[in-house]
């Protein structure tokens, strides 16, 4: 389970914002251009993906949750 996401320098996001606390079940909300879609961008690319590069600020704990879990994102690219 993700339990700490943070992204920086990327899109919107041109501080850090730490999102913590998050438990199995998470919803995100807001006005159009806050971020959600960067944040769910972030949470489906891969280290194959070209825009891979464009996250090297951002993180996810655990670390490995993207080699050990399977993360399904619905966005508009879904």
């Amino acid at each position: 389970m993700i339990t700490k996401i943070k992204i920086d320098d990327v899109a919107s996001y041109k501080n850090p914002v730490n999102i913590n606390d998050l438990s199995q079940f998470n919803f995100f909300y807001g006005l159009n251009g806050t971020g959600k879609t960067t944040l769910t961008n972030f949470l489906g690319v891969t280290e194959t993906d070209e825009i891979f590069t464009e996250f090297s600020q951002c993180s996810i704990w655990p670390t490995d949750i993207k080699q050990t879990h399977d993360l399904f994102v619905y966005n508009q690219s879904y």
